[in-house]
């Protein structure tokens, strides 16, 4: 018998055992094992039977992530025991979820979705019209590229209107001056309205108490100038009601008026209300603080980085394709002898794989607006 190690191994030898932990009960296979001076053993039965490297089976492996992904790690411990019995530990639970996310990236960046025109009248498929990304570990730059590999893969002649929603940071604005430059394409910058009326409010309370009607009336004439493109009065009307207050309380009004003045260019909303654009980025921070924070933030919660972005990871299949359809795990062919432990930093090579199946929505999220026709 050769492995894929180009080894010869002639000896056999039989009454060698593992444990496998299924959702039944922890079981004990017996199988032969092929072996060679200086080199590990090979068992053939475990590529015949889809024996995983690990302890745990495939059907475990999934109900583990999928307990994960629903509640913490504690609470997937319980439901797993109440079930199956002591077949799996927390720790070992964790691992499964690493490993399970370990492929969700190389599966999205082979799913590229076609380009569609103006003149195609198909049905709109939501897993298509939107894909997003999003990471706890990777940098801003490395997201913004994401979103726009997914914009290039739409229109890669760049002859539709790219507009980008954002906050106002100036780093992430830079960054995508940068990634538009370098792929020679024209993006369209808004800020979104509810954060610059976050500011507005903030101004607002400078000039009245909290519970005093007259600060609702002051944002909303504000919130209607700024929608009607009269920035440079919005701004000088928040200048006269500064300079008529004590200079201790003029900060929140200072604030705005320099927010407001950097980003007077993103502020065109009259302009994006008439080409349809949106001014709002509601839809994904509501995505964001359901796939974030109702999982991550969890009392008493104490997250490594690997395992948080396992997490972000899967629950965002979770999120777009229903419960029990997220993953379709799989063990893949043994073709080595088999390695209790991968190196450092690398994944089993025996480790679970998702379907085609599987769909992910980020907060980041990039729309294609024409799958349903002109």
């Amino acid at each position: 018998m050769t492995g894929a190690d180009g080894v010869v191994r002639r000896r056999v030898e039989s009454g060698h055992h593992r444990l496998l932990a299924t959702m039944v009960e922890t079981v004990r296979v017996t199988r032969c094992a092929w072996r060679a001076p200086n080199a590990g053993n090979l068992y053939p039965a475990d590529a015949v039977l889809s024996l995983p490297a690990v302890r745990h089976s495939a059907g475990l492996a999934k109900l583990a992530v999928i307990e994960a992904v629903r509640g913490s790690f504690d609470a997937a411990h319980a439901a797993i025991t109440a079930r199956c019995g002591q077949v799996i530990g927390k720790r070992q639970i964790e691992d499964q979820v690493v490993a399970a996310a370990v492929d969700v990236d190389a599966f999205y960046a082979a799913c590229v979705p076609q380009p569609r025109t103006a003149d195609d009248r198909c049905e709109p498929d939501p897993a298509r019209a939107r894909n997003g990304y999003g990471s706890v570990i990777a940098p801003a730059g490395q997201v913004i590229r994401a979103a726009f590999d997914q914009a290039d893969s739409r229109d890669s002649v760049h002859a539709r209107t790219w507009v980008v929603l954002v906050d106002g940071d100036p780093h992430q604005i830079r960054l995508l001056h940068t990634e538009a430059a370098r792929r020679s394409v024209t993006i369209n910058i808004v800020c979104d309205l509810i954060h610059v009326l976050e500011y507005c409010w903030r101004g607002a309370r400078c000039l009245h108490a909290a519970d005093d009607p007259a600060a609702e009336q002051c944002v909303a004439a504000w919130a209607l100038g700024l929608l009607a493109g009269n920035i440079d009065q919005v701004i000088d009307d928040m200048n006269d009601r500064a300079a008529a207050v004590p200079t201790d309380r003029r900060g929140g009004l200072e604030t705005t008026v320099r927010y407001l003045s950097r980003h007077r260019d993103y502020l065109r909303y009259d302009h994006a209300l008439k080409q349809g654009w949106p001014i709002a980025t509601g839809v994904v921070e509501g995505t964001a603080r359901h796939l974030v924070g109702d999982r991550l933030e969890i009392t008493g919660a104490r997250w490594g980085l690997a395992g948080a972005e396992a997490i972000l990871k899967l629950r965002a299949g979770d999120l777009q394709r229903r419960p029990g359809r997220v993953l379709d795990l799989s063990p893949r062919p043994r073709t080595t002898p088999r390695s209790p432990n991968p190196p450092p930093g690398e994944a089993h090579p025996h480790s679970l794989k998702r379907s085609d199946s599987m769909r992910v929505a980020h907060p980041l999220e990039v729309v294609d607006t024409a799958t349903s026709g002109p």
